[in-house]
């Protein structure tokens, strides 16, 4: 519907608010500045509100009066209106024209029901026409680059980060770091979030966006030379640049520049770079708060579609919104959804629309991409080859370190090769630094479409050499080119090696060939070279040992101040990273804790980590790897061309077991037999190596197995590891290797007629079939292979394959997605799932070792689980946290982990609250311990049952009855645990399986709660006295201590703090309210704050902290000390509440059955440990006295105790653990930069 600005001028308001009815009514959204709801609130910035509201409208609705003319402020809102190109709407209720618009036809209000007609009908005209603001034929979709300013009204579904994001810029406490993994729309938050935002905010001026690039100094200075008059605000897109793309000199300049700067400063980087940054000395403090950009949801994917074809005047075909959802999966996936829109909307007009037809035309949201690549390549190879083509293309492409492939610019001019690609909007060109230069449009491309991603895989050796070369080289040019900054030795060596594959700059070219005559010189001056430069070590050594000495001597209370800074400083920089690094959140906690011993909130931190993220430890550098399936071993291949084998035997971390290299082979393969003890590696030439494990030191055994030159593209062990099969995109071979030492071509070159490439091979559990690529193969006698039938794959290639543990199961992912595959009969395979939703950027797939699970990896950093229990109708049960990339993935043979690609995620929950048996007795309303945890009694509707907890098959007797007939029945232990408050009656429990009533209360009881120094209790009644709680004294149970007066409505819930001095209630409506009991006339206090909903209120075990909570959302916290408020409200909705003995543990249960366990160790920050318990619980909660049992209950599933030991030695010892799973902390040489000041100290010893 239209967006309509409603202008008037106050004497006029009411009319206004008329108008504002009218137009609301009609389903249109307004804007009036009055409106209670969604106007200008108290303490907005008015002049900012107007100007974004009137940016925001379509249409101003204009009361023209008297007083409008005489008005300067409404001027200026027609003048911007009509310079925004909005419809103005007249609208006269007497006979004033306004001079601004006798051009415009009015509308007169004489007859208000014509008017309101007249003017209903022109709000229509506009929504059906689209933003008139916007082009015809411009396609409001950008493809795979990100918004920029100038889309800024079809940007959707981020309002919430952008309010937060301008909340922070507006704070003014340091630069801003928005960090997000590639593809999550981060770029576009800022470029056509924020910025047009902060635009017309008094006192700032965005300048345009900086992108690093390959000179980030020169792209800085471009864009600070202009002269702003107001603050600047300065937004760095893609930070990561000047680590993947510069040299350390030129960013050490480029943060000092960014230092000499007032500007608001907010920087883009993806999660993988954070270490990088925190190391660095130079930009680590630049931007000192984080803010996280997490996939889009699902339910936000509708908004990004329909919204901006609405601004465009574009209808959409009924049913294809649902199926761009349902194809993309989810927000990983944005990009390949970005850049179908822009295809379908291509060249469709205003009052056209996106069709259904053109949709499946294009192969869906993956096809798209990847026809429109392949159509790119096919014209480009006229009068040239493939091969040439994506040569150029690598042009474009950098490998780090760490082997994460990411965007290059180069100079326009250099690659006539590339302009299809440009006209397909492939790669884009721009202006950085007054330089016209080329990149590809979004680094989705170098995953996504697989030629490209294979080429930068085979090449990725090279690729990572030649951009430390082109670094070195800019580096020695800048310098002068002195010949102490060119390479020499095995470095130079392993560079000439690697780039004779890729095309290098003239600057590049010439510092290669000069540190080759540079390094020859230099080896007739090694010995003596060496000789200086070991006394220059040492006497280095020296001097830095003893100014540590000296460091560590000088202990203060400065010093101690200094500490407890830099401690809360990396607590808060672990805070935000618990999420999207978990890695670098426990190793920044750990060091908090060990720098401010007992700090609460490094401890919080570090618990709230282990509990949540599921990290079991990294695998650092690697491309691929997989378990052996017998044994607890793990093999993986590196970026650097060596394979690395770990143990994962013990808990915590894999263990570095073998790291095995051949001299001048790079390895690109990697299979692990099922028992662990043979190892087949390959490399980029198609040359394959057996290796013996079970030697102390591996070796190589039999000779080199040869592919014919053909790069190795999978490679598979039979189950009794007899039996090897090697594919390359043409064929697969079978090689016996019974006998290592005389393994053996079987003769057969597998390869159907008409089959598309082999991109991967796996055997079936028992060995029988074989899947080569989409062909089956019988290899029951495997000196004779018989083809069997082809795997449905549906747009070949096939990408991955794999068996399922159930026999007759198969999964396989083609380029539009993973189906699974009935293969029981081998000639005849069939689907029997639809494609799995989301899955078509799905890279590799394995089951769990029990068959119920499979896990798919996507191009995107999407790791997502599937329960295929029922292969007609799999379902997605989890995703594990974003990976950095997630190119291969693993089951442990357990089962308890997954390995994808470079991290090892934990999937047990290990520290996750398990249930203890089946649970028991259905009527549950109420549960009690006793205090010496040997009893539970259970209070359902007029009965109360005693328990054993630690044996609950049968109870300690027949159930008690006729106690509450009228109310479900409250029961609470006195403190010495012989008596039982049951309702409104006291029963000695004294053997619990005879209980007996000793006492009755006149009133219907709804709760009871006795005070710990055992000398009171307190009651609350059902019926209109509700609201009036009851203190008792616990020696004389008939006597009436007091009334507590003060609420307005019934008391909901009451709790006494353990010390016997504090009473707390909640009633209905939310009011919270205290009492002193050592003030027995005193008026109670009214705690600052309400909750809504069912309510419940406790207290922590050291009576310092005061939980209150609501079905409403939100929980309170108190300090009892001030009576005040702590910390931020609790999101949670709260309708129980429990604190474990100890006070570390809060539990806390919502109205749905969702029961989550808190954190309470710094109250002022609470922190949820882990996820929901697997079982919902709708009812009360209990701790055992021991805190070690949790007891819930729900009306339909009964009691269900829980084991809460795995989590709560956890919360013994945070530190010892995190260390074991990092195997080391901080960094000597990150030490600087992370912790200023202070000596440094291992924090993992």
């Amino acid at each position: 519907m239209a967006k309509v600005f409603v202008s008037y001028a106050s004497p006029d308001l009411a009319l206004a608010a008329k108008l504002h009815e009218w137009l609301e009514a009609d389903g249109h959204e307004v804007f009036l500045d009055r409106d209670p709801r969604t106007g200008i609130a108290v303490g907005d910035e008015w002049v900012r509100r107007l100007h974004e509201r009137l940016r925001w409208a379509n249409a101003l609705l204009c009361v023209i009066t008297t007083d409008y003319l005489a008005s300067a402020w409404c001027t200026a809102e027609l003048d911007t209106a009509r310079m925004l190109g909005s419809r103005i709407l007249p609208l006269r209720p007497g006979t004033v024209v306004h001079p601004l618009l006798d051009e415009i036809q009015h509308t007169d209000l004489a007859d208000p029901a014509k008017a309101r007609a007249r003017i209903a009908r022109a709000l229509r005209e506009i929504d059906a026409a689209g933003d008139p603001h916007w082009p015809d034929g411009r396609s409001p979709f950008p493809g795979l680059v990100p918004l920029d300013v100038d889309r800024h009204r079809v940007f959707f579904g981020r309002d919430r980060e952008v309010a937060e994001l301008v909340g922070l810029v507006q704070e003014d406490n340091g630069g801003t770091l928005v960090v997000g993994p590639s593809g999550c729309g981060k770029s576009s938050l800022v470029r056509a979030g924020l910025i047009p935002a902060m635009t017309g905010v008094p006192g700032v001026f965005p300048l345009p966006v900086v992108m690093p690039g390959h000179d980030p100094v020169s792209a800085l200075d471009h864009v600070l030379a202009q002269t702003p008059s107001h603050r600047p605000l300065l937004v760095i897109d893609q930070l990561e640049e000047v680590f993947t793309l510069s040299d350390v000199h030129r960013r050490r300049e480029f943060a000092g520049r960014l230092r000499d700067t007032d500007a608001h400063l907010v920087c883009t980087i993806r999660p993988e770079y954070l270490t990088e940054l925190l190391s660095d000395p130079h930009l680590a403090d630049l931007c000192g708060r984080v803010h996280p950009v997490t996939p889009l949801r699902r339910e936000s994917l509708r908004e990004i579609i329909e919204r901006p074809a609405e601004i465009a005047g574009i209808a959409i075909d009924e049913h294809l919104t649902s199926r761009l959802i349902d194809d993309t999966g989810d927000g990983t996936a944005l990009p390949l959804l970005a850049f179908t829109l822009a295809e379908l909307s291509d060249g469709v007009r205003r009052g056209g629309r996106l069709s259904s037809a053109r949709y499946d035309a294009l192969g869906g949201v993956r096809g798209a991409l990847l026809a429109q690549s392949d159509a790119a390549l096919l014209a480009a190879t006229t009068g040239r080859t493939a091969p040439d083509v994506l040569a150029a293309l690598l042009s474009l492409v950098t490998v780090d370190e760490r082997g994460r492939p990411t965007r290059r610019h180069v100079p326009g001019i250099s690659f006539p090769e590339l302009a299809e690609f440009v006209t397909r909007r492939l790669v884009t060109t721009d202006t950085i630094a007054g330089e016209v230069v080329l990149g590809v449009a979004h680094e989705a491309f170098l995953t996504e479409w697989p030629p490209l991603a294979e080429a930068i895989t085979e090449h990725a050796a090279a690729l990572r050499t030649r951009g430390a070369l082109e670094q070195a080289a800019t580096e020695w040019t800048a310098a002068g080119r002195p010949p102490s900054r060119l390479w020499q030795g095995a470095h130079l060596h392993v560079a000439r090696e690697d780039v004779t594959r890729v095309d290098l700059s003239a600057t590049a070219d010439d510092f290669l060939h000069a540190s080759v005559r540079h390094d020859r010189h230099r080896r007739r001056r090694t010995v003596t070279v060496l000789s200086v430069l070991l006394v220059i070590a040492l006497a280095g050594a020296a001097i830095a040992y003893n100014r540590q000495l000296i460091a560590q001597d000088r202990q203060s209370e400065a010093e101690q101040r200094q500490r407890a800074a830099v401690a809360q400083q990396l607590i808060t920089q672990a805070g935000t990273f618990t999420s999207v690094a978990p890695w670098a959140a426990l190793a920044l906690g750990v060091a908090a804790g060990r720098i401010a011993p007992g700090n609460a909130s490094a401890n919080a931190v570090v618990r709230h980590t282990l509990a949540n993220s599921g990290y079991r430890g990294a695998l650092p550098g690697q491309t691929r790897v997989v378990h052996a399936r017998r044994a607890r071993l793990l093999a993986g291949v590196g970026t650097d061309g060596s394979v690395t084998v770990w143990s994962t035997s013990a808990p915590g971390p894999p263990r570095l077991k073998h790291r095995l290299a051949v001299d001048g082979m790079g390895l690109r393969q990697v299979a692990i037999s099922p028992d662990g003890r043979t190892l087949a590696t390959a490399n980029s030439s198609g040359e394959i190596l057996v290796w013996d494990l079970t030697a102390t030191t591996p070796h190589r055994i039999g000779p080199v197995l040869s592919g014919e030159f053909q790069p190795i593209t999978d490679m598979a062990f039979t189950n009794d590891g007899t039996t090897l099969v090697t594919a390359n995109r043409h064929d697969a071979r079978l090689w016996n290797i019974s006998d290592p030492t005389r393994t053996h071509l079987l003769g057969w070159y597998l390869h159907h007629d008409g089959a598309s490439e082999i991109n991967a091979v796996a055997f079936s559990p028992g060995g029988e079939l074989l899947a080569a690529g989409e062909s089956l193969w019988d290899v029951t006698r495997s000196e004779q292979p018989r083809p069997a039938g082809r795997l449905p794959v549906g747009t070949a290639p096939l990408r991955d394959v794999a068996f399922s543990p159930v026999r007759g199961l198969a999964a396989v992912s083609g380029d539009d997605g993973v189906v699974l595959v009935d293969v029981s009969d081998p000639d005849h395979p069939r689907a029997v799932s639809a494609r799995l939703a989301g899955s078509e950027s799905t890279k590799s797939l394995d089951f769990s070792p029990d068959g119920r699970t499979l896990a798919i990896t996507g191009g995107l950093g999407g790791t997502a689980m599937w329960d295929v229990t029922d292969p007609l109708a799999p379902r997605r049960v989890a995703d594990t946290p974003p990976a950095i990339t997630a190119g291969s993935v693993s089951f442990s043979p357990d089962g308890h982990s997954l390995a994808v690609e470079n991290t090892l995620w934990d999937l047990t929950g290990k520290f996750r609250p398990a249930p203890i048996g089946e649970p028991f007795d259905a009527d549950v309303r109420s549960l009690a311990f006793s205090p010496d945890g040997t009893t539970l009694a259970v209070g359902g509707d007029d009965r109360v049952t005693l328990w054993r907890p630690h044996d609950p098959a049968t109870p300690f007797g027949e159930p008690l009855t006729g106690i509450s007939p009228h109310e479900p029945t409250a029961v609470t232990f006195a403190p010495d645990g012989r008596v039982l408050a049951a309702g409104n009656t006291f029963q000695d429990v004294t053997d619990p399986g005879h209980p007996r009533k000793k006492h009755q209360l006149e009133y219907w009881t709804v709760l009871t709660v006795f005070s710990p120094d055992g000398n009171y209790f307190l009651t609350t009644t059902a019926g209109d006295t509700g609201n009036v709680p009851t203190l008792w004294s616990s020696r004389d149970p008939a006597r009436r201590d007091r009334f507590l007066r003060g609420h307005d409505t019934k008391v909901a819930a009451a709790a006494i703090s353990p010390d016997s001095r504090k009473i707390a209630t909640v009633s209905t409506d939310g009011s919270v309210r205290g009492w002193d009991f050592l003030a027995p006339g005193s008026v109670p206090d009214p705690m600052v704050g309400n909750v809504s909903g069912a309510a419940a209120v406790a207290f922590s075990p050291d009576s310092g902290v005061l939980v209150a909570g609501g079905s409403g959302g939100t929980a309170l916290v108190w300090d009892t000390q001030g009576v005040s408020r702590v910390g931020q409200p609790m999101p949670v909705a709260a309708a129980q509440l429990a604190f474990a003995p100890h006070g570390r543990l809060l539990a806390t249960g919502s109205p749905d059955g969702t029961v989550l366990l808190w954190d309470m160790t710094d109250p002022f920050t609470p922190r949820q440990l882990g996820p929901p318990l697997r079982f919902r619980a709708r009812g009360p909660l209990a701790f055992s006295p021991d805190g070690t049992t949790l007891a819930t209950g729900d009306v339909s599933d009964g009691v269900r105790l829980w084991d809460l030991r795995p989590l709560t030695s956890m919360l013994d010892k945070p530190f010892e653990i995190a260390c074991e799973i990092l195997g080391e902390g901080l960094a000597e040489q990150e030490w600087p930069q992370l912790v200023p000041g202070l000596p440094y100290r291992e924090t993992c010893p």
